[in-house]
């Protein structure tokens, strides 16, 4: 039988209602759950690994049972479900050191950490970070070793540890160039805009951020193309050139509709808001804001939705409709507790203060 045939014939056979156990797609269903979860589908995603999840269970498959566990866990930790996230992460890690696979365990070890990155619980995910490294180097793989630098930089960068984030993306940098690998370059070049930007150092970022596009572009990589684009926007945003931000954000926003991503459109109509925000165009930045609202509420995206709500707050209150702007500051208040944004509920808690003393003062 020809092989291509023979291969369908072994998909039908694992993934109908009288699968077979003898096979399961499972890398190809785990290609498509990434796909998804990358353009903000996450729904469908969630779909695909509890399937596997299931199946993986059912047939007591080690590996495909913590996989399935991360990947759910990949969805849950996007729409801030973090305590979820983690206990099917701690199992996923438990099941990985029986296996004694020293790759999985590296990828484990770093999703937890992005798990309490997400979570505001920096010290814990450097913890985590710092562990994959040497697994990542006893499974002698060069891109899991990458990204646990890389997310060992992330931390630095946060920390506004500065120069030693610039250290470890200029020597990753090297590196990516010595061995060719131009997504890794490209990468870097992202990280190094990020410590530059955040150091007010934007002629610098600047050239970075379009080192980044320039790859992306190069390499066919549309998502890092549009995380690029969002980056320079806010650049010439810095600069108060809101028409040339305002180009890029909605370059951004394009690219989005046109991959599909809902995340990153969002991220782009935030961008696009607060733009007319700052400019003094409060009906159109609401309108905006009020759009990104849509999109948290239909992925479940909590610190997204903590994020519009207070914008919405800000903006009303600026408009002196009180009743509505304390309406959207006690949500965001509650969402912010609910995901334990300590730094989100002082913001929110000032809202309200200042509405109350705005009323007040009439």
């Amino acid at each position: 039988m020809d092989r291509k045939y023979k291969i369908g014939l072994l998909w039908h056979e694992g993934s109908g209602e009288n699968a077979q156990t003898r096979y399961f797609p499972f890398p190809l269903f785990k290609r498509k759950a990434e796909i998804y979860s990358l353009t903000g589908q996450w729904g469908p995603a969630e779909a695909i690994y509890r399937k596997c999840l299931v199946w993986g269970d059912a047939n007591s498959d080690q590996r495909i049972s913590a996989q399935a566990r991360d990947g759910l866990a990949t969805i849950l930790t996007k729409r801030g479900q973090y305590e979820e996230a983690l206990e099917l992460r701690e199992r996923s890690l438990a099941i990985i050191k029986e296996i004694g696979d020293w790759s999985l365990l590296a990828g484990i070890l770093s999703n937890l950490g992005t798990v309490y990155w997400s979570k505001g619980q920096f010290e814990k995910a450097m913890e985590f970070y710092r562990m994959s490294l040497p697994a990542a180097e006893e499974a002698a793989d060069p891109n899991l070793i990458f990204r646990a630098l890389n997310n060992i930089g992330v931390v630095l960068w946060n920390w506004g540890r500065y120069p030693e984030a610039e250290e470890i993306y200029l020597i990753q940098m090297g590196r990516s160039n010595t061995n060719n690998s131009l997504w890794q370059v490209g990468a870097c070049a992202g990280n190094l805009g990020n410590v530059y930007y955040s150091q007010g150092f934007h002629d610098r970022a600047l050239k970075f951020y379009q080192q980044h596009w320039e790859i992306s572009e190069k390499l066919g990589d549309k998502q890092s193309v549009a995380v690029a684009l969002g980056n320079i926007g806010n650049v010439y945003c810095e600069y108060k050139d809101y028409d040339q931000a305002l180009e890029y954000y909605q370059k951004q926003l394009d690219m989005a509709g046109k991959l599909g991503d809902i995340r990153t459109a969002g991220l782009a109509i935030f961008n696009i808001g607060t733009i007319h925000q700052d400019k003094g165009d409060l009906a159109t930045a609401l309108t905006y804001f009020e759009k990104g609202l849509e999109i948290d509420n239909q992925l479940g995206d909590k610190a997204g939705l903590q994020a519009d709500l207070t914008n919405i707050a800000e903006v009303l209150l600026k408009m002196q409709d009180f009743e509505r702007a304390e309406k959207y500051a006690l949500r965001s208040l509650e969402i912010s507790r609910q995901i334990g944004d300590l730094k989100a509920e002082r913001k929110s808690l000032e809202i309200m203060t200042e509405i109350r003393a705005r009323r007040n003062d009439l």
